[in-house]
């Protein structure tokens, strides 16, 4: 669903692929498009999203392009939400093994990329600056055990063993 609304380009309203049906409104269409977002990101919350999570913030990513080569007054703030929300989640998951570690970087690749989208004047959820840096506060400490932290498993390979 999430790659058929975007090849769709539904958030361009006339210019999109599929025109609004006689009878439709625009702010329904993108009304139902951010509710759509908000229930996927409730979902992998959730741990009910079998994705990667980088699949949704791509998507929302998108999203708000899309809405913004609109240019009119449309109100992002669900949007934004839905990723402030997605990228807290992917900082505050455990990052024990070595493919969630490898995640993490990825997310922190996302996040330095995107930094104008997400930090930008775009976004106005004042609570999640803080938030992002107590994750990344505690991603740097390495505090709490069930989600933070990047503490790699000790192991001992050949060329550790020092040989007299």
């Amino acid at each position: 669903v999430m790659d058929h609304l975007l090849a769709a380009d539904v958030l361009l309203g006339e210019d999109a692929s599929l025109p609004i049906t006689s009878g439709g409104s625009y702010q329904v269409l993108v009304n139902n498009v951010f509710y759509f977002t908000q229930r996927v990101v409730d979902k992998l919350w959730q741990g009910m999203f079998n994705k990667e999570s980088k699949l949704l913030i791509d998507f929302i990513i998108q999203l708000i392009a899309q809405s913004k080569r609109r240019s009119q007054g449309l109100s992002l703030d669900a949007v934004y939400h839905c990723l402030n929300r997605t990228i807290l989640y992917q900082f505050s998951r455990a990052h024990k093994t070595v493919p969630q570690q490898v995640a993490l970087l990825d997310s922190l690749r996302v996040l330095t990329v995107n930094r104008n989208l997400i930090l930008g004047p775009g976004n106005h959820d004042q609570e999640f600056i803080s938030c992002l840096a107590h994750c990344l506060i505690n991603l740097h400490v390495g505090s709490n055990v069930d989600g933070f932290g990047l503490e790699a498993e000790a192991r001992m390979t050949t060329w550790h063993i020092m040989i007299p």
